[in-house]
């Protein structure tokens, strides 16, 4: 029986793929794996979103839910799990936080019948409410230039988002994981490079069947393709300067024996 594990995230967990992919890989010790992950930088939740002229489906519409329904079908499994994160990601969009929370919620509904275990990451309220103003007129054009958020709105909705995760939880079974400001960087919500690799293995531990690996993995010796390999292995669907793209996932990438990856 095979083990299922679902990401969904935007840049944090797009930093941290590859080595969450060999903690993975390491955890499941050749016990039948296969992961979906739906990440990219400024992914939404909702709606199309990208940088750089590329646009991803919301996590929302993306198909990785379709998708797993289809290999739940199939017959019994041994596991199946699911990590959200960077939910804030959408505040600086100028969606309000009703919505991003309806969106997080109508994932979750969709997942808590198929016997799923979820959790979600806190937002870096703490962390991103000490962005100074004088800071944040930096730092905003440079990561947001067409969303002009004040940063007032900004720490506002930071903690009604994290309210209503809070209140999801109390009707699901919903673990909400901690977040810690001494694991961010200068700009209070990406995280550290050192930071990654631990910050996910936390997260993960609340919802996998297996311990942390310690010492932690190394990509290199575990995969059968290469940290950029899976950095940028694209998704199903996805548009570059407006032009629609696909890339069929059929039965996945083998990234190592009985790990498959299928990308959304």
């Amino acid at each position: 029986m095979r083990h299922h594990i679902v990401l969904m995230g935007a840049s944090n967990l797009a930093m941290a793929f590859p080595t969450v992919v060999a903690d993975l890989v390491e955890r499941s010790a050749g016990e039948p794996l296969v992961i979906y992950a739906a990440r990219a930088c400024g992914r939404s939740y909702g709606t199309d979103a990208g940088i750089a002229g590329f646009k991803f489906p919301g996590l929302t519409e993306c198909g990785l839910i379709e998708r797993l329904e289809t290999e739940l079908e199939r017959g019994p499994v041994a596991s199946c799990a699911a990590l959200l994160t960077d939910v804030g990601n959408d505040i600086p969009y100028g969606h309000p936080p009703e919505r991003i929370a309806g969106w997080v919620d109508g994932i979750l509904e969709r997942l808590e019948p198929l016997s799923v275990r979820f959790a979600v990451t806190s937002l870096p309220v703490e962390s991103v409410c000490r962005i100074s103003p004088r800071r944040f007129r930096v730092l905003r054009p440079v990561f947001f230039p067409f969303h002009p958020v004040t940063h007032e709105t900004l720490n506002r909705h930071l903690r009604e988002v994290q309210a209503a995760l809070l209140e999801i939880s109390e009707k699901r079974a919903l673990a909400v994981l901690e977040t810690r400001p001494e694991w961010y960087g200068f700009d209070h919500f990406h995280l550290r490079r050192r930071q990654r690799g631990s910050t996910f293995a936390r997260w993960l531990d609340a919802v996998l069947p297996w311990a942390r690996p310690d010492p932690p993995a190394k990509v290199g010796p575990l995969l059968a393709t290469s940290r950029w390999g899976l950095r940028y292995r694209q998704p199903a669907t996805y548009s570059w300067l407006g032009i629609r793209r696909s890339s069929p996932q059929g039965e996945g990438l083998e990234i190592a024996p009985n790990v498959r990856l299928l990308c959304f």
